[in-house]
């Protein structure tokens, strides 16, 4: 029969599946360990990450070399995400079958292959926090650095309020935008070690406080007219 003949060559390893290739398998890239009567996989990121996979099931499938820097799941246990609804979750468990996610003491469960195909944003590695905030354009004689530092110095001081400082890479005040006869618009940009991510919206909350504080302070007035929120989403880090 055609299939006994397909799985006699992937048995016999001339087929299109080879042990030491990867193989999509159900959604998840798998390694092929041993070809015998039941094809051995395994998946290294993945808790029990190791299944067998009858000849019949394998023999449709096809199997391609892999370098070293391939990942296996976009995730680890203990990684900080963002999910495509722009919600922040860290990763608690993940199986063949399911990811389990804690989402400020809320756990989200996603079938895995489902997970693995999304346009999940891994910020383990660190991450971008850039809010804007507008000045009116009458004050286009201020200098640009003295809005710079008030931004930055108030903005850091909030930030020690909730013990996020120590994991602040960097932090930069610059002009976004000019919208003539409006308003200047400054975006705050800072970049995070991944530990923190679970602050993100404070954070973001937090600057706009503190650039509000500074105007209030020093007397700048806001746009006269109402401009729309420019929070750019999170950006990971390098």
């Amino acid at each position: 029969a055609p299939g006994s003949v397909s799985e006699l060559k992937l048995f016999l390893t001339l087929g299109a599946v080879r042990e030491g290739e990867r193989i999509l398998y159900r959604g998840i890239p798998w390694a092929v360990k041993r070809l015998a009567f039941y094809c051995t996989c395994v998946n290294p990121v993945l808790e029990n990450g190791r299944i067998r996979i009858s000849l019949g099931e394998i023999a449709g499938l096809n199997s391609r070399p892999f370098n070293s820097e391939e990942d296996w799941f976009p995730t680890q246990v203990g990684d900080n995400i963002f999910l495509p609804d722009g919600n922040y979750a860290k990763v608690k468990r993940q199986t063949p079958e399911m990811v389990y996610l804690d989402s400020f003491f809320r756990e989200i469960m996603i079938p895995a292959a489902d997970f693995y195909s999304m346009q999940v944003q891994n910020v383990a590695e660190g991450f971008y926090v850039s809010p804007t905030f507008g000045l009116d354009y009458s004050h286009t004689d201020l200098k640009v650095s003295d809005v710079a530092q008030a931004f930055e110095a108030k903005v850091r001081e909030k930030l020690d309020e909730i013990g996020v400082t120590r994991y602040l890479r960097s932090i930069s005040v610059q002009v976004k935008r000019i919208i003539y006869g409006q308003a200047i618009e400054y975006a705050v940009v800072m970049e995070y070690d991944g530990e923190c991510a679970g602050s993100y919206f404070r954070i973001e909350r937090l600057t706009n406080h503190a650039c509000l504080e500074v105007c209030q302070a020093k007397g700048w007035k806001l746009p006269r007219q109402q401009l729309s929120v420019h929070n750019d989403s999170v950006t990971q880090g390098r």
